[in-house]
């Protein structure tokens, strides 16, 4: 009887800590990852909103069409390496890493510090991909480079690159298939305007 008190005891207090390490995690990723990076990377270097410039996106891709390419390299490595410093910082926290991964990419498309919206997250999954496995970041990579390349639109490269993505994860890293599924899906929510501008051949070039 006094070994199972004990026991349950152990549980409860397990849970407590699990549950208080993950809502830690959560507030982590949800500050971070929420930090709209063209907002500043514009406003700093261009004293230029990007939100106020053609797609109106504060990504990458609008970053480049409204402040050149400079600003565009720049918040695209600011929205990868938000999310790589979130889940070092979760890591010794909290075990549902994959969890908090697809949580980096939701608070970057609704950031908390806009009213829910954000950019499109493929910026931002490139860095939880890379986190994971450099193999996988690498071939998102080239994948997009090609794509973008062949045609003109970072639109096509980014919805081709995350087919790509699951296939490969799905073939070689089993155990990601789900978070690259959960990111996909994501992705394709936030590029539903650019997919109905492909259908009326009225999506902007990069």
């Amino acid at each position: 009887m006094v070994l199972n008190r004990l026991t349950l005891s152990f549980l409860i207090t397990y849970s407590q800590k699990s549950l208080m390490s993950f809502i830690a995690c959560l507030l982590i990723t949800a500050f971070l990852c929420s930090l709209p990076m063209g907002i500043f990377v514009g406003m700093i270097m261009h004293n230029t909103d990007p939100r106020q410039h053609k797609s109106g996106n504060t990504g990458m891709s609008n970053v480049w069409r409204c402040c050149g390419p400079t600003a565009g390299v720049i918040t695209l490595l600011g929205d990868s390496t938000k999310a790589i410093v979130a889940l070092w910082m979760c890591s010794s926290l909290c075990e549902s890493l994959f969890v908090l991964g697809f949580l980096c990419v939701f608070f970057h498309c609704y950031s908390i510090y806009l009213s829910g919206n954000g950019g499109k997250g493929v910026a931002t999954a490139s860095g939880v991909i890379l986190y994971f496995s450099i193999e996988s970041f690498l071939v998102a990579i080239v994948s997009w480079g090609l794509i973008r390349w062949r045609s003109k639109k970072a639109s096509v490269a980014s919805l081709g690159t995350i087919i790509i993505a699951l296939l490969h994860t799905f073939f070689q890293y089993n155990e990601l298939t789900f978070l690259i599924f959960g990111i996909s899906i994501l992705i394709c929510i936030r590029h539903k305007d650019n997919i109905l501008r492909l259908l009326s051949k009225e999506e902007l070039h990069f």
